[in-house]
């Protein structure tokens, strides 16, 4: 049986694949220069931007609300590092007047949150708005 599922978390699917798709293909940097392997992805406008550290590329894309996310997620999920950036976040998201935008998610490319990352940042959901639930 084929079933139609909601176009938004489809499109959303479909940009990750493509962002960590890029993020696989792209060239290594030069030895002078930081590699750009955390990225973040605008949900609303498909802009990509690569930073050479985790925590720029959270702090761009909590809006500058994030800026002591850990440099090192891998080293930081041995401690309460992810935790207390985990509760931050889910703090924002709550405080309806700090943003109108959200971080969506952050996918690793390695397991246990090793090598490059993409996060995902997009317009605040609604309350009953269905679109960014992930069980």
């Amino acid at each position: 049986m084929i079933r139609n599922l909601p176009r938004r978390p489809l499109a959303a699917a479909a940009v990750v694949a493509g962002g960590l798709g890029a993020m696989a293909a792209a060239p290594p940097a030069p030895a002078d220069q930081p590699a750009l392997e955390h990225c973040v992805l605008d949900l609303d406008t498909g802009c990509q931007t690569c930073y050479g550290e985790f925590s720029a590329a959270f702090a761009a894309a909590s809006d500058g609300q994030i800026t002591d996310a850990p440099d090192n997620p891998k080293a930081a999920s041995q401690d309460s590092g992810l935790q207390g950036l985990r509760e931050e976040t889910l703090r924002l998201m709550s405080d309806s007047g700090a943003s109108s935008r959200v971080v969506v998610g952050t996918f690793f490319k390695d397991k246990n949150y090793g090598g490059g990352s993409l996060t995902l940042f997009g317009p605040e959901p609604g309350k009953d708005d269905q679109d960014w639930v992930a069980s």
